[in-house]
C-alpha cells in the first residue's frame, strides 16, 4: 500500500484556496471597475455638454456681429 505524503495534501489544499482568492479577488476589481467607470462616463458626458454649449454661445456672439 503506498502511503501519501503529508506535503502532497498541504498543496492541494493551497492550490484550492489560492484559486478561490483569484476569483474573489477578480469580482472584487469588476465591482470597482464597474462603479468608477459610472463616475468616469457622467464626467466625460457632462464634459461633453460643458463644451457644446461653450461653443454654441461663441457662435452666437460672432453670429449677432
Amino acid at each position: 500500500m503506498v502511503e501519501e505524503n503529508p506535503r502532497d495534501s498541504s498543496a492541494s489544499c493551497e492550490c484550492q484556496s489560492s484559486g478561490f482568492a483569484l476569483v474573489a479577488v477578480l469580482v472584487f476589481l469588476l465591482i470597482v471597475s464597474a462603479i468608477t467607470s459610472t463616475f468616469a462616463l457622467t464626467a466625460w458626458t457632462r464634459l461633453k455638454i460643458a463644451s457644446n454649449e461653450t461653443e454654441s454661445q461663441r457662435f452666437g456672439l460672432l453670429a449677432k456681429a
